[in-house]
């Protein structure tokens, strides 16, 4: 057994490519979805802090543990997002690295999507 390391044939450097892509689409709707789920959870603790207020004699305690759910719902989402955001920015740097290997460069949507400084743009 020979612990060489053979050049990735150009099948298996595209295949790789497919692969990242897929991730990174993925993980890029995933990072909508969690968006998407603060905002119904945040808006569904304010419908019911608002309707809690609205009464007249005031449940303080009530209001307080709903906006004190709110606060950790941000802090969980943050954390959450973060942890996506790691993923996006590997499989972007992954992916811009494949598409070099196919001389995809300007060409590739993970390439494309860098701005006119030149950072990355995931």
């Amino acid at each position: 057994m020979s612990n060489q390391h053979s050049e990735p044939t150009e099948s298996g450097v595209f295949a790789a490519y497919q692969a990242v892509n897929q991730h990174w689409r993925h993980a890029e709707q995933e990072r909508w979805s969690i968006l998407y789920n603060f905002f119904t959870a945040n808006s569904i603790l304010l419908l019911a802090w608002a309707a809690l207020s609205s009464i007249t004699p005031t449940k303080k305690l009530a209001l307080l543990v709903l906006s004190l759910s709110g606060v950790l719902i941000s802090f969980l989402w943050i954390a959450i997002e973060s942890r996506v955001n790691n993923f996006i920015k590997r499989y972007g740097e992954l992916g811009e690295t494949v598409e070099n290997q196919l001389h995809l460069h300007a060409l590739g949507p993970i390439s494309y999507r860098r701005d006119n400084q030149g950072r990355r743009a995931f």
